[in-house]
């Protein structure tokens, strides 16, 4: 114990040129011998928490220590990192993530093992563990087939698509048929299959981008007569 908290003090904050911005600063210095500013640090952190592909936090193509990365980046910082740790720790098919717009987050395993499909996200939004769509209203029952019919139908007229990795829909902003999860994983938005696996062209795009606005116009047609007749 005592040599390994000896090595870790090693890394400790020194002046020296920072291997990113090449700045002369007050630096933390690892064990292969780079130095990084905070700042530069930090970042380098920030982008192994953003994006799973950078994690965990490397430099020389080996991980940083977790208690390294902890004592060295803001205390805002050290929560969200804690929190990805367990995350990416999770295999990826067996993630939950909340289906909310504008949402998914990662929803941690029930640890007390409950009968329950239900599973609560950090922004109290409910889900259902078992199709990872929204909540029903039996918490131990999931209708799977008819809930995902219904999610799916409305994840494509909102123009998502689902990861064929992780199952989490995605929505497509972009223009191209490449589209990236969270979890690491990329796959096209036509078939939603792995890229480069389905063959797909842009005219297929083009023409799941009208079908899609097509039944988004009819879909708001539909509610507009239910209003009328509710009048």
């Amino acid at each position: 114990m005592t040599n390994l908290f000896k090595r870790l003090h090693r890394h400790k904050t020194t002046r020296s040129t920072c291997l990113c911005c090449y700045d002369q600063r007050a630096a933390i210095k690892l064990s292969c011998q780079h130095a990084y500013c905070k700042e530069c640090f930090r970042q380098l952190v920030l982008n192994a928490v953003q994006s799973e592909q950078y994690w965990p936090p490397k430099c020389c193509g080996r991980p940083i220590n977790d208690i390294i990365c902890l004592k060295s980046i803001p205390r805002r910082l050290r929560g969200v990192y804690k929190y990805k740790k367990y995350e990416y720790s999770v295999p990826a098919d067996q993630r939950y993530y909340c289906p909310w717009p504008d949402c998914g987050v990662f929803v941690p395993e029930d640890k007390d093992n409950t009968p329950y499909c239900r599973a609560r996200c950090k922004r109290k939004h409910v889900t259902c563990k078992k199709c990872l769509g929204f909540a029903h209203l039996d918490p131990v029952y999931c209708p799977q087939n008819r809930d995902m019919e219904v999610v799916i139908k409305m994840a494509f007229e909102h123009g998502w698509q689902r990861c064929w990795k992780c199952r989490t829909m995605i929505e497509h902003t972009g223009q191209c048929r490449h589209m990236s999860c969270r979890c690491g994983a990329e796959f096209c938005f036509v078939y939603g299959a792995k890229w480069w696996t389905c063959g797909c062209t842009e005219r297929q795009l083009k023409q799941l981008k009208e079908r899609i606005a097509n039944s988004a116009a009819l879909r708001r047609a539909q509610e507009g007569r239910e209003a009328q007749e509710q009048r």
